[in-house]
């Protein structure tokens, strides 16, 4: 600390040590008080207006995005061989309101991991896939274990 610090806190003592009992609980009782204020009108409303404000624009933006990947497919599929294997599955798979794993094996190949309820399901989307996106299938693994039934596919473009 350099020395203008020590010499105020040197008078901060003084001057709390000339204050009787009744004085210094009462600044104790206002310098909480104070501390409350600033904590309150400093962190919490701030955050809880946040929150607020986000727990209105985050389903705004949702909206907007769900809005988007739903209009999204179709400009792709419109276009067919012209857009990339990546791109195509994820247009196909939008248009399905599939979720899955899609990652890029080479530039014409790629893997999808998905989850279905049956495998009757499985094969429809691997089948569904192979057509819209002209891609065959060269590998394709269907586990099923009780409660759903995992779905591998590679698919590759010539």
């Amino acid at each position: 600390m350099n020395v203008k610090m020590q010499a105020w806190i040197q008078q901060g003592r003084e001057y709390w040590q000339q204050r009787n009992p009744r004085e210094r609980k009462m600044l104790s009782i206002w310098l909480l008080a104070v501390l409350c204020a600033i904590l309150y009108f400093g962190i919490y409303a701030p955050l809880t207006t946040q929150i607020a404000r986000l727990s209105v624009n985050v389903p705004r933006l949702e909206g907007h995005l769900l809005a988007m990947r739903g209009s999204k497919p179709e400009v792709l599929s419109v276009r067919g061989k012209d857009v990339d294997l990546r791109s195509a599955v994820f247009a196909a798979l939008s248009i399905k309101k599939i979720s899955a794993d899609v990652r890029s094996i080479s530039p014409t190949q790629l893997e999808l991991r998905s989850t279905h309820a049956s495998v009757g399901e499985a094969l429809q989307l691997a089948s569904a896939l192979r057509g819209e996106v002209a891609a065959k299938v060269t590998s394709i693994q269907i586990k099923q274990d009780s409660a759903a039934v995992a779905l591998l596919l590679v698919l590759e473009r010539p």
